[in-house]
């Protein structure tokens, strides 16, 4: 899926206007992963372990994909590595 990502030296980043407070969505394909309209801090850090167990990647300081694959087409298309383990499958916090 191509996108206008702002370059910035060596680092892509989000527009402010991508960004939505009711929402998570995938950073690649636009998926929304978590619908957070109304939730507090409480019910937010309840859902990070169930979707990063559900296969959802949380990339520390990037953002979320709702996929292995969608990571992985991210780095390819944008040049970006991230960090992952002995299979090869990026690492979420």
């Amino acid at each position: 899926m191509a996108k206008n990502r702002e370059r910035i030296g060596r680092f892509i980043v989000t527009k402010e206007e991508d960004i939505n407070e009711d929402f998570i969505k995938c950073v690649y394909c636009d998926k929304i992963i978590l619908e957070t309209k109304g939730m507090d801090d409480k019910a937010m850090d309840n859902n990070w372990q169930q979707l990063i167990e559900s296969g959802n990647i949380a990339v520390p300081n990037f953002g979320w994909f709702c996929s292995q694959d969608c990571g992985h087409q991210y780095a390819k298309e944008f040049r970006v590595n991230f960090q992952l383990d002995e299979n090869g499958k990026i690492i979420s916090c």
